[in-house]
């Protein structure tokens, strides 16, 4: 980091400690600057497994130059660490001063239950500017409050292996229609010499309603046409042509999208920009051992071409943090300019955008098509509404039973419809 920029840094937070605390419960917290020479106040962050190279990398620069707050890095196996935050909320833990949160509708949910600290007013008098995080800050900015800070942002791509294109003399993908692509898919889906199988692509299950996103379409509106026809592209791709790894492979053997690209069991995925990360810095060597490339998200013909959906992770603060001024410095450095270039260098967009750091960001990625992260139309892939995440894992479950051959499409939908009125109705 640059020296001057942290003077600058260490300044505005010693006057926020003075007298602009965040909303909640910052008033009966009150700090002042501690002398020169005096311990370090402690404050406790969670992050998740998945985050820790970029976790162990804010800390340690935030305080080596904090001259009054001490960060303790608490990291939760990734699996787990949704519902484990969740817990430690909701029943008050006073040693969770700030957190990350995966996906905006978390956000809105703890916002909603009183568990998060309105950082309106900490943000109007800190050195932030809210247009820089864009649409990531738009979408949990419920009600003119500020519950969290938007970290790092998302796109979903394509990425695929250039060798293998190069090998069977296929033209490498570009802008592609849901259409051309199931063609590309299934032409590049063949028996290999032993047997196994080659597929020419792979969706990952975690979100079956890519194609109604891109259409602003969300799980909470009353006519769902554009879902309901990616859901049966879907069946198309899973079951019909046979090109992607079926839903009981994707529970089993192919269960990890990531490593058999990096095996080269799949030709092409259909996966988010935190691959870029994953590959430059947990699987370094295996992503080096064949020349693969990134295109946009396929688009349905009625769709603008480049038309994606994205999300981003966030940090907030709990509400019965005792240390909330402290969590709020150390917060705003990882989510601001100051962490901006070390995010781009670890391959990762950060959600405060800065043309230095995305310069930096395609250059530290090191591979072709980086910048669709940039280049693309980014729609949000939740809707802003709380409960989200629960109208998500109901639609999961009733098209999963579809993609399974158990149902057809209508008698998923219509359980999808039932299942989501009590949600949808506050119950």
């Amino acid at each position: 980091m640059k020296k001057p920029a942290m003077t600058l840094l260490t300044l505005a937070l010693l006057l926020m400690l003075n007298g602009c605390a965040p909303a909640g419960d910052a008033d009966n917290h009150a700090q002042t600057a501690r002398p020169l020479g005096q311990a370090k106040t402690v404050i406790h962050y969670y992050d998740s497994t998945d985050s820790t190279q970029i976790a162990h990398a804010v800390v340690a620069a935030f305080n080596a130059h904090s001259e009054d707050t001490q960060v303790e890095l608490h990291l939760i196996d990734n699996e787990v660490y949704d519902d484990h935050i969740a817990q430690m909320l909701r029943e008050g833990e006073e040693n969770l001063d700030c957190l990350y949160i995966r996906q905006p509708s978390q956000v809105n949910q703890f916002s909603s239950e009183g568990l998060l600290v309105d950082l309106t007013n900490a943000v109007a008098g800190s050195g932030l500017d809210p247009a820089s995080y864009g649409q990531t800050l738009d979408i949990i900015a419920v009600a003119d409050t500020i519950p969290a800070l938007p970290r790092t942002k998302s796109v979903w791509l394509l990425f695929y292996n250039r060798d293998l294109f190069a090998k069977l003399g296929i033209a490498e993908p570009g802008n592609l229609t849901w259409e051309q692509y199931a063609a590309l898919t299934k032409r590049l889906t063949s028996v290999q010499a032993d047997g196994s199988i080659l597929y020419g692509g792979y969706i990952p299950p975690w979100t079956m309603n890519i194609g109604g996103a891109q259409a602003g379409e969300y799980l909470y509106d009353d006519e769902l046409p554009h879902t309901q026809r990616y859901v049966q592209l879907l069946n198309r791709l899973y079951n019909e042509d046979q090109s992607h790894p079926d839903m009981a492979l994707m529970e089993g053997d192919y269960n990890l999208p990531n490593n058999v690209f990096l095996d080269q069991k799949i030709a092409t995925m259909i996966n988010g920009d935190w691959v870029i990360y994953l590959f430059n810095n947990a699987f370094p060597e295996q992503s080096k051992a064949f020349r693969w490339g990134i295109a946009p998200l396929p688009v349905f013909e009625n769709m603008p071409k480049g038309t994606s959906i994205g999300s981003s992770s966030y940090l907030a603060i709990n509400r019965n943090s005792e240390h909330q001024a402290n969590a709020f410095a150390f917060i705003s450095f990882f989510a601001g300019n100051s962490a901006a270039d070390m995010l781009a260098d670890l391959s990762t967009c950060p959600s405060y955008y800065t043309e230095q750091s995305a310069e930096r960001y395609q250059r530290n990625a090191g591979v072709p098509g980086s910048r669709y992260v940039f280049d693309s139309f980014v729609r949000n892939e939740e809707g802003a509404f709380s409960r989200y995440r629960e109208l998500n894992i109901l639609f999961k479950a009733c098209m999963t039973d579809y993609l399974k051959g158990n149902v057809t499409l209508q008698a998923a939908f219509d359980a999808f419809e039932q299942q989501r009125l009590p949600v949808l109705s506050g119950e």
